[in-house]
């Protein structure tokens, strides 16, 4: 069996296929699928994989040691949140900061200054002015008075790193916020010297480093942002439609005429299922299994098969071991990058 790939489905269709000693490679990024038993397999982007890519990249790769994580209130964007977490845990580093919001949220003003600590009182120049707003008698100006106040904390950005698993819209709705707030998000060299220049207390400032999902590869995240606001952002997903790997662009232009659009990585993930598939029952692989007994077997021995998203091979458990594809914004680009080359240049950064 070819699927399941539906959350709500994919684990009873995965245990329904272990009572009948059935194979099954599953399309679904649900969590528990793989280990369902011996004759379930998956193909899928899991949070977890997406996690582990980004931590290593950044703390093992980079050197990074502060985090922040702003995350949607969502099942897939929790699962995130929980799964890195998990991750810079492991390796010993710290989450500094965590904000949450509503998943069809588009004002983050609130959020943002939160998360570097503006709204609290952290010196006198803030007591003085709020003393002196209290005593205005009328009630809005007060107000306004009051909020003005919060504007004078310095705000702290005690991260190296922001981590956001939400979709590029969010992101393009919390990035302004956060920028209001003084926090530099961009690697651009010219954008970097002139905020150093022309902020009080800038000349010391580092960029932040974004960290996004693979809801964040779309063509219009680019179209959302000043040129260079983002630049130097990097973000997994695991299929890079515009890679030059011959079989890769074989699928592309197969895909593009017999359907609308370029291809998504479901259906990348489709057609490497498909071709895995074909390839072992076809005897491409090695004999050609006759029976169930075989036919796991072949799939638990399958290295390295080259899928177009990547060389697929499976772990004990039968969860595919394709390493994520890393992409980095760049103006108006998005590129795929090795992470070999992203770590060393943003290190040397």
């Amino acid at each position: 069996i070819l699927g399941d790939i539906l959350l709500d489905t994919s684990l009873p269709a995965a245990l329904a296929a272990e009572d009948e000693g059935v194979p099954i490679l599953s399309l679904s990024r649900r969590d528990g699928v793989p280990e369902a038993g011996p004759w379930t397999f998956r193909l899928a982007l899991t949070a977890k994989k997406q996690a582990r890519a980004l931590a290593s990249l950044a703390v093992d790769g980079i050197g990074l040691k502060h985090f922040a994580i702003v995350y949607p209130k969502h099942e897939f964007g929790v699962e995130l949140m929980n799964e890195m977490w998990d991750e810079l845990e492991k390796r010993k580093v710290e989450v500094t900061a965590v904000e949450s919001y509503a998943h069809d949220q588009t004002t983050f003003t609130q959020e943002a200054k939160s998360l570097v600590g503006r709204g609290m009182v952290y010196s006198s120049d803030v007591a003085s002015c709020r003393r002196d707003a209290q005593q205005i008698t009328n009630v809005y100006r007060r107000g306004k008075a009051l909020d003005a106040c919060k504007d004078l904390a310095r705000p702290v950005i005690d991260f190296e790193a922001l981590f956001i698993p939400a979709s590029y819209k969010s992101v393009s709705y919390f990035v302004p916020a956060l920028v209001a707030e003084d926090v530099l998000l961009t690697k651009d060299r010219h954008v970097v010297e002139n905020y150093r220049k022309t902020v009080q207390g800038g000349e010391h400032v580092q960029p932040v480093q974004l960290l996004g999902v693979s809801m964040w590869n779309d063509p219009e995240l680019t179209k959302r942002f000043d040129k260079h606001e983002i630049d130097g952002a990097i973000f997994v997903d695991g299929f890079d439609v515009s890679s030059g790997e011959p079989r890769v662009q074989k699928f592309v232009q197969a895909f593009t005429a017999a359907r609308t659009g370029k291809p998504e990585l479901v259906a990348a993930q489709s057609y490497d299922g498909a071709s895995l598939l074909n390839a072992i029952l076809t005897g491409a692989q090695g004999p050609a299994p006759r029976n169930r007994d075989q036919m796991r077997n072949a799939l638990q021995s399958t290295k390295d098969f080259p899928g177009v998203t990547g060389n697929v091979s499976f772990d004990a458990e039968g969860d595919s071991a394709t390493m994520p594809r890393f992409f980095q914004v760049d103006g108006d680009r998005i590129e795929a990058k090795d992470p070999a080359v992203l770590a060393k240049q943003e290190s040397a950064g």
